[in-house]
């Protein structure tokens, strides 16, 4: 609850209008928005409360699949959407717990699974010239190191191109690092 989902909506409404966010310019085009854990209703209210412009080129969804091959499953859709989608620049899945695969017995430790999955993200993103951003908890438990605050193991962490850590020190203000 650090404000994590406003967030990354406001840099895909950055990205839909080509403003700079943050001070940082970006490239326009188009963004998706995945959010798994709200409603189209929770959207929508937060899309109005950023921004009274048309975006055309903002796509908002409130659902998908789990993480599976190029065939089925979460690649596909995204893989789809791009082709329908040439100018396609974001794609924000918040959270990135809700798309994994469930976890098998293959003989992968925590990281090894963590770090492939993220490694599918990453290489996806490599392949189609497109930012992915994926959402994710961090750990309860305070770390002195930013890099094992991340929920998981440091695979998670580790296959990642960058990593922001976003931080409310007091849940009942709005500011945070």
């Amino acid at each position: 609850k650090c404000g994590k989902s406003w967030f990354v909506l406001d840099l895909c409404v950055h990205v839909a209008t080509g403003e700079p966010f943050l001070g940082f310019p970006v490239t326009k085009g188009s963004a998706w928005y995945i959010s798994l854990e709200d409603t189209k209703e929770d959207l929508y209210w937060r899309l109005d409360a950023i921004t009274d412009k048309e975006l055309p080129n903002l796509f908002l969804s409130t659902e998908d699949d789990p993480i599976g091959n190029l065939e089925d499953g979460l690649e596909k859709h995204l893989n789809n959407y791009i082709e329908q989608h040439k100018d396609m620049k974001l794609i924000v899945i918040d959270t990135f717990l809700l798309v994994r695969a469930p976890a098998k017995n293959n003989g992968q430790n925590m990281y090894e699974r963590d770090y492939v999955e993220m490694h599918q993200f990453q290489q996806f993103a490599l392949d189609n010239d497109i930012s992915v951003v994926l959402v994710h908890h961090g750990k309860k438990a305070e770390e002195s190191d930013p890099f094992k605050q991340a929920s998981g193991s440091m695979g998670v962490t580790a296959a990642a191109d960058g990593y922001l850590l976003l931080k409310r020190l007091d849940r009942a203000k709005q500011e945070g690092t």
